[in-house]
């Protein structure tokens, strides 16, 4: 009697076993899939920020007129003293 529960005992131990690593490498397929997915989402909120970034700098030109004198079309003039 013993030695049919350690073998219905083992069985299960073994079934458990396979099922514990097929659940602990289905989560990591997942858990890499989601990595992946995030990546790929940083870089497109990236890519929008740096788009934003650039719009901003342009308004600021346009309203300001540039901020540097050769963004306004005026040239610069050097002092001569001689």
């Amino acid at each position: 009697m013993n030695r049919w529960l350690a073998t219905i005992v083992m069985i299960f131990w073994i079934l458990f076993g396979l099922a514990g690593g097929v659940y602990f490498l289905w989560t990591q397929y997942t858990l890499t899939g989601l990595v992946e997915e995030n990546a790929a989402l940083r870089r497109r909120i990236d890519m929008l920020a740096e788009a934003g970034w650039m719009l901003e700098n342009e308004l600021v030109k346009c309203r300001l007129g540039g901020t540097w004198p050769h963004m306004r079309g005026e040239e610069k003039h050097e002092s001569k003293d001689e």
